[in-house]
């Protein structure tokens, strides 16, 4: 039986699989409905919503996909992970399109006070507004506040800081959004 490139190649795209420098997970994790139903409503295959994501953050391995509705948009949801890094990466592709509705990346400050982050260290550079003066306006906003979680997220074409703030022993958290290239807060976070 004679096997073309093409019948290849679409196989592993079909079976998750991305060329190059992308991912190659041998097992694709598989796509949970947030309601029963939603895989069918979607335009976008789930492979091809994968290659997506992997285009976003290459060399990462799916941990998580979802499909869901969030708002009035139908997305799918991808957690991606980096070998050897605690955070986790997520990208949101439009189910209906395919185009990229979101990507956030994990972004911290480690003992010594330098930037840590899981992915995309590039994506930081490209921040007018370092990460310590954008946690100092979010944490202006919540008096007695502090940081227990953030990300540098893209989106729609708009890079903005989100940080989780908790006050207290309290486990109520207030996500707290920063604009990336002007430092200035734009309002609490969109729920998801």
């Amino acid at each position: 039986m004679k096997v073309t490139t093409l019948m290849v190649t679409a196989t592993m795209l079909g079976c998750g699989l991305a060329l190059g420098e992308g991912i190659a997970q041998a097992q694709p994790i598989p796509i949970r409905e947030q309601t029963l139903g939603l895989l069918a409503e979607a335009g976008v295959s789930p492979a091809a919503a994968r290659l997506a994501a992997f285009a976003e953050v290459p060399g990462a391995q799916m941990v998580a996909g979802t499909i869901e509705r969030l708002a009035d948009q139908l997305v799918y949801s991808f957690d991606l992970k980096y070998a050897g890094h605690d955070g986790t990466e997520q990208v949101q592709i439009d189910a209906k399109t395919g185009k990229v509705v979101c990507v956030a990346y994990c972004v911290g400050l480690d003992a010594a006070g330098d930037i840590v982050m899981t992915a995309s260290p590039e994506l930081v550079a490209k921040a007018r507004i370092s990460f310590v003066a954008a946690r100092d306006s979010a944490l202006a906003r919540v008096e007695g506040g502090h940081v227990v979680c953030s990300r540098l997220r893209v989106q729609q074409s708009r890079q903005v800081y989100v940080f989780d703030v908790e006050v207290g022993e309290t486990p109520e958290v207030d996500q707290i959004l920063v604009d990336a290239n002007t430092g200035a807060v734009i309002g609490p976070a969109e729920k998801n």
